[in-house]
């Protein structure tokens, strides 16, 4: 997303879905928050499954979005967690200090947690 596009995330029990604004399985999440100058809004992006290459879990095209937001992963998100998504998550991964596995596990999982639920 660009220029004045809002894209919101909603990561809420019944499965997982994009563009369903201000809904989030935290309750900490009452309002979006902005990530990085290219970044639009987010809400609290609580990840509650292990991901890596292969990966067609729910939490996967939340975390495609998430990447895509930073300005880490140029495709539309998929749902299938492939070659392009490890890269991106590993770039991430080292930009916050975490071993790049190219995995989203607990410790990935809580950094992106704390970044989007403000």
């Amino acid at each position: 997303a660009s220029g004045g596009d809002i894209q919101q995330m909603d990561t809420s029990a019944s499965g997982a879905s994009i563009g369903t604004p201000n809904k989030s399985l935290s309750s900490t999440a009452n309002s979006p928050q902005v990530l990085g100058a290219k970044a639009t809004s987010l809400v609290c992006l609580n990840l509650q499954y292990n991901m890596h290459r292969g990966s067609e879990l729910p939490d996967v095209p939340l975390l495609q979005s998430f990447l895509q937001v930073k300005g880490l992963l140029d495709d539309k998100p998929s749902g299938f967690y492939g070659d392009k998504t490890v890269e991106a998550v590993k770039v991430y991964q080292g930009g916050a200090g975490l071993l790049t596995t190219g995995m989203v596990y607990n410790k990935t999982r809580e950094v992106i947690k704390n970044e989007t639920c403000k």
